[in-house]
């Protein structure tokens, strides 16, 4: 049936309408149409990737076109011209929107203010843009930090725990597996398999060695690394305690639940092409939550409650001893009286449970001159607080009871203060004693802390950056389709694409053919280049581990000669890489482990923040035996099992996945690797672009209707049997005039079958000649010699402002100059130039500028557009 009504559209005159949402139904979207000039174009852009960029994911866009000042249309941007009226149009942000052709939607997404144009003091017309959905993703999320997907009723608050030695050893053996929704979401996974949150073998702070004979370490400060081997002792000379140091470590979350919180916050859906648990590139892949330099006490910070004499209320005992001016929670002593003050502090959970493995510290000290009468630091279950205060004058106990994410509450018990009157020989001391309540009596547990909260602990990281970071990753694309945001890799995406012949809607008069090679390099890399391991082996191999740079050399491109170029093209994930390191027995280098590390410290052994860390995790069970501290010169145990980090899915098969750009070695087995980010996600893509026979063809065609309303950008073109990806194409939306930007596919074979089916066009718009229909090469020589001297350059106008300094400057400024670009489209992408004059004399000045369509250019000195970046509204 949808094919018949598409061939009745094809005989009937283009008729473009635009919806604009104004309100809901319920949860049923409301829209309103928008009224239009009879004579305006429409030029839309259809694009998801593009060469000159390839590692972004782009959106549709329509170059601006204008709305006349009718009374719907004023009714939907009311008064935006009167800044003196409130209730006006709300520009700064873009609506939702849906373009209709025929009366079939052709494009949803949304529409953009950009102003109102006044005649003789009156509003004539608004100029507007259209984006296709996936720029809502964006005004959607904004700003938004991983942080803020807290406390806002996702699964990743469940992810907040107290933390103890017992519980970071748990982590670092087994594991926690998560299931939402559970009254104890986080349970131990034993010798499973697969886990969801755990304390990898990344140290934070400390650096760890392995050594049977109890050697020193090979780092300088000693005191700052610890031997885990089960003989190692105690080396009091430089206070170098041993084991792995349990709050060295620091959690890691799967980012699948990450991704899951972002769906829950914002209420949308990422389909499960490539976001599901069976692909194991994704579904294993953890998140370090290093948010701080330092270990995960100092991350999770200190959090206290303090405790004066006046919190306390008369109970029973002597009336006269206690606070002498409650105000002040003072005690007062003479030459030959002092006070003693005891109250017993258990920590527990909200329900009065007691904690006795959780730690925690108390202070006391005179608040009157800030001497402190006792102190301890990390202990652990219920302690009287005992102190006695002594000598003449005023003294103001003052109690300060800490921890570090370790107990979240406290029951304080009646304090006991007792009055000793000391007596000349033979007589002894007098006391007499008087009993306080804390709280009034109350025995509800007081809160000190939320124990580890992720919030405070996840990256401190943009959400669209997190995403930005993914796709980039994997080389993913991004589009909304029934309401879904369908993220598949490039590959996937173009291997569902279809085939439409158009070979008989094309202008054959003039084609431009040309190289698609834009860069004579292509550098994939990690942004973070700082730790220790990392330096010292680059330093070794004068290679960069985790990175490539394809050029002519690679193996994949193979060409003999430089490409004609001078650009590089950066493709820059913003984490850091860490070289992850298989311990050997420092007294026997012949002896490797099963135990792998990482090290989270800089070329001079200091702790580092670095960038975030994203990274495979690994259980070892059966590894050397070695020992796991809960906290110095306390608790201590041997383990065999742990979680290591690596950067391969499976540390004992060379054949998974790595988070490598390029061949390495698998830290844990030795050998190379070569299942790469590049050669898996990239290469595919790249090297046909970069092959010998690739072209970009311009062409100009004249689709109708019916095809308009089915092509994705995944779609192929069929022209005179020669196949053809889409770069990008735009499309006069009124007249179906439409200029196409394509890439001739490299693969051989023929098409079997195309989207033509039995669909005519008989619009008469076509523009096509019956001599032309299924004939003429499109490609090889376009003609003869031209002549000498020098061909005019040919401009397209548009409209903008710059250049701005930075791109928020530019964002907010109001396009209000006319510029001209040697582009094929309505708006300059990567590798156009710019002027400012149509003559094409004069380069536009360096730097970024705004432009009609919303979003950024940035210009090198030579007016070539080098960067774009999006605004947010």
């Amino acid at each position: 049936m949808l094919s018949i009504r598409l061939i009745q559209l094809d005989n009937m005159k283009r008729q473009v309408e635009l919806y604009i949402q104004t309100g809901t139904n319920g949860v049923h979207p409301v829209h309103t149409r928008a009224d239009m000039f009879d004579f305006e174009d429409i030029n839309y852009t259809t694009r998801i990737k593009d060469i000159r960029d390839i590692a972004k994911v782009l959106t549709d866009y329509s170059h601006t076109f204008t709305l006349p000042a009718t009374s719907i249309n004023n009714k939907l941007f009311g008064h935006f011209d009167r800044f003196d009226v409130t209730g006006t149009f709300d520009a700064r942000f873009k609506r939702d929107a849906i373009i209709k052709i025929n009366g079939i939607d052709f494009r949803k997404g949304q529409i953009s203010l950009s102003k109102a144009n006044l005649q003789k003091g009156s509003v004539y017309s608004y100029s507007v843009n259209f984006f296709g959905e996936t720029v809502s993703l964006k005004q959607l999320i904004g700003d938004d930090k991983l942080e803020s997907l807290t406390g806002v009723g996702t699964c990743l608050d469940d992810f907040n725990h107290l933390i103890d030695g017992g519980f970071i050893s748990d982590g670092y053996s087994e594991g926690y597996r998560y299931t939402e929704g559970n009254s104890t979401p986080l349970a131990r996974t034993y010798n499973s398999s697969n886990w969801d949150y755990c304390f990898p073998f990344i140290s934070a702070s400390d650096y760890h060695y392995y050594d049977s004979s109890n050697g020193l370490s090979p780092r300088d400060n000693g005191n700052n690394s610890r031997n885990i081997h089960p003989n190692a002792t105690y080396n009091s000379s430089i206070n170098q305690y041993t084991g792995v140091r349990a709050f060295s470590l620091k959690p890691a979350i799967k980012i699948k639940w990450i991704i899951k919180a972002i769906e829950q916050k914002y209420a949308i859906e990422f389909s499960d092409d490539f976001l599901n648990d069976s692909n194991e590139a994704y579904e294993k892949a953890f998140m370090w939550l290093n948010r701080e330099k330092g270990t995960l006490d100092e991350q999770v910070g200190t959090s206290d409650i303090v405790i004066k004499l006046n919190d306390f209320t008369f109970a029973s005992g002597n009336s006269t001893i206690g606070p002498a001016i409650p105000t002040l929670s003072a005690v007062f002593n003479n030459a030959r009286q002092d006070h003693r003050t005891r109250f017993v502090v258990t920590p527990c959970d909200a329900f009065g449970v007691t904690n006795t493995t959780g730690l925690w510290s108390f202070d006391a000290v005179n608040a009157d001159n800030g001497k402190r009468d006792k102190q301890h630091i990390n202990i652990q279950g219920a302690r009287e607080i005992d102190c006695t205060w002594k000598s003449d004058g005023l003294k103001i106990p003052k109690f300060t009871i800490s921890t570090n994410g370790g107990i979240t509450h406290v029951k304080i018990s009646q304090l006991r203060i007792t009055r000793i009157l000391e007596q000349d020989f033979p007589l002894g001391s007098i006391k007499h004693d008087a009993y306080w309540d804390y709280n009034n009596g109350s025995t509800n547990p007081q809160v000190i802390s939320a124990g580890l909260n992720i919030a405070r602990n996840l990256p401190d990281m943009g959400i669209m950056k997190f995403l930005s970071t993914l796709f980039k990753m994997f080389n993913l694309t991004a589009y909304f389709e029934d309401g879904i945001i369908r993220v598949r890799t490039l590959d996937e995406f173009y291997a569902d694409g279809r085939y439409f012949d158009i070979s008989r809607y094309v202008d054959y008069e003039k084609i431009n053919v040309s190289k698609t090679l834009l860069y004579n390099k292509i550098d994939l890399l990690y942004e973070g280049q700082d730790t220790f391991a990392l330096n010292k082996s680059n330093d070794i191999t004068g290679d960069e581990f985790g990175n490539e740079r394809v050029d002519h050399n690679s193996e994949e491109i193979g060409s003999q000669l430089a490409f004609d170029g001078n650009k590089t093209y950066s493709v820059k994930l913003p984490l850091e890489k860490l070289m992850y390191e298989r311990m050997t027995n420092q007294s026997n280098n012949t002896e490797v482990t099963d135990i792998q590390w990482g090290w989270m410290a800089n070329e001079d052994s200091s702790a580092i923040k670095g960038k975030p860390v994203i990274f495979y995790a690994n259980k070892v069970i059966g590894a050397e035996s070695h020992r796991f501290s809960y906290v110095d010169g306390g608790t201590s145990v041997f383990k065999t099992q742990l979680i290591v980090p690596s950067n391969q899915v499976d540390i004992d098969d060379d054949n998974s996945q790595t988070n490598n750009w390029g061949s390495e070695f698998n830290e844990y087995s030795g050998q190379t690797v070569n299942t790469t980010l590049f050669d898996t996600y990239y290469k595919d893509y790249i090297s046909d672009i970069y092959d010998e026979q690739a072209r970009l063809f311009n062409f100009n065609a004249m689709l109708p209707v019916s095809m308009l309303l089915r092509i994705k950008p995944n779609d192929k073109f069929v022209i005179n049997s020669k196949r053809y990806k889409i770069n990008k194409f735009e499309t006069n939306l009124t007249d179906g005039k439409t200029k196409l930007e394509l890439i001739n596919e490299i693969e051989d074979g023929i098409v079997i079958a195309t989207e033509e089916d039995t669909i005519v066009d008989t619009s008469g718009d076509d523009n096509s000649s019956t001599d032309n229909e299924g004939g003429g090469d499109t490609g090889g020589d376009t003609g003869g010699d031209t002549g000498s001297g020098t061909d005019p350059v040919t401009v397209t106008s548009f409209w903008g402002n710059g250049p701005h300094l930075d791109t928020s400057n530019a964002c907010t400024s109001s396009i209000n100059t006319q510029y001209y670009h040697t582009g094929s489209f309505s708006i300059p992408t990567n590798g156009d130039v710019v002027y400012t004059d149509s003559a094409a004399t004069t380069f536009a000045a360096a730097n970024w500028y705004k432009h009609e369509g919303g979003d950024l250019i940035k210009l090198n000195s030579d007016g070539e557009v080098i960067d774009d970046d999006f605004c947010f509204d």
